[in-house]
């Protein structure tokens, strides 16, 4: 998150230079994809900890309520014990 809003803060000031507002422009959204991939495993493994599917990350796309949704179901207690995705 520091990361990112470190290089917003780098295009709004660079606003002017168009090629270096570009270049930082190119370095954010290349460490957001770098970072989606680990966030999407993380989000899967926690539904998984809880006993759910991995497709309730999707429940994010919902505007407002997903998100919502989500963060209670990220706060929820793991299952004790193993669960039925444990091997």
């Amino acid at each position: 998150m520091i990361v990112s809003v470190v290089l917003s803060m780098f295009i709004n000031i660079l606003g002017g230079v168009k090629l270096l507002r570009m270049l930082f422009m190119i370095i954010q959204g290349l460490f957001a994809l770098a970072l989606l991939i680990p966030s999407i495993a993380v989000g899967v493994r926690r539904m998984h900890d809880i006993g759910k599917g991995g497709g309730w990350i999707l429940v994010n796309m919902i505007p407002l309520i997903g998100s919502i949704w989500f963060i209670l179901l990220a706060i929820k207690d793991s299952e004790p014990g193993p669960n039925r995705f444990d091997k």
